[in-house]
C-alpha cells in the first residue's frame, strides 16, 4: 500500500538559504519532531549519492531508515530514495523563489508493508499534519536565524 503526502510552505528567506538548511540532513531532528537522530555520509555538504541515516519514532515504534540522495540540483531541488528499513520511503524537496521568500514543497511517498499496513488509517490521518508541523518549525527556525 502506498501513501503520498504533499505539503508546502513559504519561507521568508532566499532559495539558497532555504535549500542549505533543508539539505543539512545532520540537522533534520531540529525541525522534524519524529526524527530522533539523523546523519549523512560522507561528511560535508549534501551531494548526489549522499547516504542518509534516520532514526525516527512512528506510531510509538522506532524506525531506522537508510536512503540515498538520487537527485541534487541546488538551490532548486533534491530527492531521496529508500535503501533499507521496514517502511520504504522516498521524497523530494522543491524550492521556488516567490515574492517575500521561497516556496518549499515537500513530497513524501511511503510504501507500507507487513504489519505497517494495519496503521494506514492512522498514517493517513497524521502524516499530513506531521509534515505541516515540521515545515512550520522549519520556517520558524530559519526566521530565528538557523
Amino acid at each position: 500500500m502506498r501513501l503520498t503526502f504533499v505539503r508546502s510552505i513559504t519561507v521568508a528567506r532566499s532559495a539558497e538559504d532555504t535549500f542549505a538548511y533543508a539539505s543539512d540532513f545532520n540537522r533534520a531532528y531540529a525541525w522534524r519532531d519524529e526524527v530522533k537522530a539523523s546523519s549523512a555520509t560522507p561528511l560535508g555538504p549534501m551531494r548526489l549519492g549522499t547516504q542518509l541515516h534516520e532514526e525516527s519514532v512512528l506510531a510509538g515504534r522506532r524506525v531506522v531508515t537508510e536512503s540515498v540522495v538520487d537527485a541534487y540540483d541546488p538551490p532548486h531541488r533534491f530527492s531521496f530514495a529508500h535503501l533499507s528499513g521496514p517502511m520504504p520511503v522516498s521524497g523530494e524537496y522543491v524550492f521556488q523563489p516567490v515574492d517575500g521568500g521561497t516556496r518549499l514543497t515537500y513530497t513524501l511517498r511511503v510504501r507500507l508493508r507487513g504489519g505497517w499496513v494495519l496503521l494506514a488509517p492512522l498514517f493517513r490521518l497524521t502524516g499530513g499534519r506531521t509534515m505541516e508541523r515540521s515545515l512550520a518549525k522549519f520556517a520558524e527556525n530559519l526566521r530565528a536565524g538557523a
